[in-house]
């Protein structure tokens, strides 16, 4: 399991891309499963919960196993289940 350190996107305009490229190469590279709080993604950006459960249906297109997010948000759980059904 890797955890890969994800940019603010605050602080970094590029924060997600750079972190959906880190996914892939790990995941071609090391064929390794990794983890990845993506709330830290949108940190302090206002609708960040909105922004997060995009980079999350982005993210899993990159093969990202196992995302740290809260279970209980709707919008979150909506990005999961459209990945499911689109795959």
């Amino acid at each position: 399991m890797i955890d890969p350190f994800a940019l603010i996107m605050g602080r970094e305009d590029k924060g997600s891309r750079l972190a959906l490229d880190f996914i892939e190469a790990i995941v071609k590279e090391l064929y390794g499963n990794i983890t990845l709080g993506c709330s830290n993604i949108a940190f302090g950006i206002p609708d960040h919960v909105a922004i997060n459960a995009f980079f999350i249906a982005m993210a899993l297109r990159c093969e990202w196993a196992v995302p740290i997010s809260n279970p209980s948000n709707e919008q979150i759980n909506l990005a999961i289940s459209g990945d499911d059904l689109c795959m």
